[in-house]
């Protein structure tokens, strides 16, 4: 893990959000900051591949009649986001 995760996950685990990152170093290292961005963007990225996949794993779900609550408690989605998706 390179210096500006740790730093990112030291934040985190201190109940800081990532937007302390960038006024830590707001003008004093735009190279930092800058890091701070690609490690972000690596992120985003990361969770777009991820998500998807699931309407697909949502699709499934509802074909095997399980509950919109169960279904959000499991994925972690609102169940909001899952009763739209199952009744479109």
């Amino acid at each position: 893990m390179c210096w500006p995760e740790r730093v990112q996950a030291f934040l985190e685990a201190a109940g800081y959000p990532m937007s302390a990152l960038g006024e830590l170093a707001r003008g004093d290292c735009p190279a930092f900051t800058e890091r701070v961005r690609e490690v972000v963007r690596r992120d985003l990225a990361a969770y777009g591949t991820a998500a998807r996949g699931r309407d697909g794993l949502l699709a499934r779900s509802a074909g095997a009649g399980i509950s919109e609550s169960e279904t959000a408690r499991l994925t972690g989605l609102s169940r909001n986001t899952v009763r739209k998706f199952f009744h479109g």
